[in-house]
């Protein structure tokens, strides 16, 4: 198994910028801060249809992760966003092989 790039600078040695319609599933799908600019969120790419997008995302309530189907405050990890979020600031990231 191949671990992930820890400090950022690696980032564009091991991944590559690809646009919307390039995206696979597992492609990570990383969201930018406003008004920093700076990633601040990654979700994994499922699927695109029309104006929507569909990642596995670490959803938090609270400032706690989800706790399973049983808990109170459960939400689904899958999330739908406006496919006008990727390009700008939000990108698409594929590992390089």
């Amino acid at each position: 198994m191949t671990n992930l790039p820890a400090p950022s600078i690696q980032i564009p040695e091991v991944f590559e910028r690809i646009d919307l319609d390039q995206a696979r599933p597992g492609d990570l799908v990383v969201h930018v801060g406003i008004p920093r600019k700076t990633p601040n969120h990654v979700g994994i790419f499922t699927r695109s249809s029309g104006e929507s997008i569909f990642e596995v995302s670490a959803l938090t309530r609270n400032g706690d992760a989800n706790r399973g189907f049983e808990h109170p405050d459960f939400k689904t990890s899958v999330v739908e966003h406006p496919a006008s979020w990727i390009g700008s600031p939000s990108f698409i990231l594929r590992w390089k092989k």
